[in-house]
């Protein structure tokens, strides 16, 4: 059995009916939004290499977000903007992004159905059958498949911000703070409802 699926299962025992993992990727960048995903897999899918998003190539992660989609009971991916990030300020983005993909799986289900949710990190908030691992994507298959899927996401809509925006090159940092996104921002500015102000201002220390 993969150990990954074996985890998984040894907290799932008797007591609940599904594991359903739930991670995020984005909190960090400068620009673009955070994104969340929850996913119930199949047994199917432990016959993946799915493992933790940041240890795999990029085409290894895209093949493994149809290969997720099509093995899971349900998934849900949800996003908060650059605008909801300033805002509200980003552990309050990064806490309501997980929320509202937990959720969407949850409701999906009738009450009585009992699912274990593992997610990543340490606790940002806390509720009935919520396990908070640290480093649960290196222990969780299903923690592993939300890393994926809101990883290839994310991605995604960074490339298309980069073909919008050829000069930020954000198809090659995805809007993290790399010296090359950072000297962008000083030549060419910051982009009004992608780059985070916040983040910005730190930046420049100008908080």
């Amino acid at each position: 059995m993969n150990p990954l699926w074996e985890y998984d299962m040894s907290l799932k025992g008797d007591k609940y009916d599904y594991i359903c993992g739930i991670d995020e990727v984005g909190r960090g960048s400068l620009a673009g939004s955070i994104c969340a995903s929850a996913v119930i897999l199949t047994a199917e899918a432990q016959n993946f290499n799915i493992k933790d998003s940041k240890k795999l190539s990029q085409k290894t992660r895209e093949d493994l977000f149809d290969k997720i989609i099509n093995n899971c009971i349900y998934y849900n991916i949800q996003s908060l903007s650059a605008n909801y990030i300033d805002e509200y300020g980003i552990q309050k983005a990064n806490r309501e992004v997980l929320r509202r993909s937990r959720e969407n799986i949850i409701l999906k289900f009738p009450k009585n159905v009992k699912i274990l949710t593992i997610a990543d990190g340490n606790p940002l908030w806390i509720d009935n059958d919520l396990l908070w691992v640290q480093k649960a994507d290196n222990k969780s298959l299903s923690s592993a498949a939300a890393s994926i899927l809101s990883k290839v996401y994310r991605d995604k809509i960074m490339i298309y911000l980069g073909d919008q925006y050829p000069d930020y090159m954000f198809h090659q940092h995805k809007g993290y703070g790399t010296s090359i996104h950072q000297e962008a921002i000083k030549k060419y500015g910051k982009i009004n409802r992608i780059h985070r102000e916040t983040f910005l201002r730190k930046m420049l220390g100008q908080d």
